[in-house]
């Protein structure tokens, strides 16, 4: 039977094809992309724990990696504007739980590890869903297809760095 972690994996995975069909370019489309590798580390370690010590660091490294690209690249241009400038406050303090349940995870006793990991799940789902539905489409509206484009190269140049340093 599927438990409410399952349930809200299952829903990020629409809202997230959702958020595309609305026309994300650039970086938007990019950062949109990673949510899915992530959403689906997410669900197949939930459906296999027995894979957490092959599964639990690549998961760590997409999803760190993704979060401090974010927070070099994107969010600095983002507090530029007075519409994107709360999102990108928003952004920082939900980066700042999710970092800690990471840590967290990386902490906890076997004991500990499957309410700690439901924790991220959640934190990260609610993340994804609010990027995808706001912050995505207010930024492309405010800084448009070339900025978005501009953004997309240096965050990607950024997540592979931090991959190699996560």
């Amino acid at each position: 039977m599927p438990t409410r972690v399952d349930a809200i994996l299952a829903r990020t995975a629409g809202k997230a094809k959702a958020a595309r069909a609305r026309g994300l370019v650039g970086v938007w489309r990019t950062l949109a992309e990673q949510h899915d590798e992530v959403t689906a580390l997410l669900r197949r370690l939930r459906a296999n724990p027995e894979l957490q010590p092959e599964l639990w660091p690549a998961l760590r490294r997409e999803l760190l990696a993704h979060e401090r690209a974010e927070l070099r690249e994107v969010y600095p241009v983002l507090r530029g504007h007075e519409r994107t400038h709360a999102l990108a406050d928003h952004h920082d303090e939900e980066v700042t739980r999710i970092e800690q349940l990471v840590d967290d995870l990386d902490a906890a006793s076997s004991d500990d590890w499957d309410a700690t990991f439901d924790r991220l799940v959640e934190a990260v789902v609610r993340h994804v869903e609010e990027e995808e539905l706001v912050t995505f489409p207010t930024a492309l509206a405010v800084l448009g297809d070339k900025q978005a484009h501009d953004l997309d190269v240096r965050v990607r140049a950024a997540v592979r760095k931090f991959e190699e340093v996560v």
